[in-house]
């Protein structure tokens, strides 16, 4: 299930085990981003729940803002 779960979602991430959760428990995710073969870009956010739909969004709208910062890139 959890990995039916991930594949739905690529570049979502939740973190596990001891890290997991942050001191105000909140749960840890990383989104992932290749805007070129070789470039990996990391953003890590914090969500009250874990929703790998939620964070989806985020990662959306995270990448639009991407690429309207770094217009030089070829994203096709």
């Amino acid at each position: 299930m959890a990995m039916r779960i991930r594949q739905q979602y690529p570049g979502v991430k939740f973190r596990e085990g001891k890290g997991s959760v942050d001191r105000s428990g909140r749960f840890v995710c990383q989104l992932c981003y290749c805007p070129y073969p070789n470039k990996r870009v990391w953003k890590t956010i914090r969500l009250d729940k874990k929703s790998y739909r939620e964070a989806a969004k985020i990662r959306t709208q995270w990448i639009s803002e991407y690429v309207s910062v770094h217009p030089q890139l070829d994203f096709a």
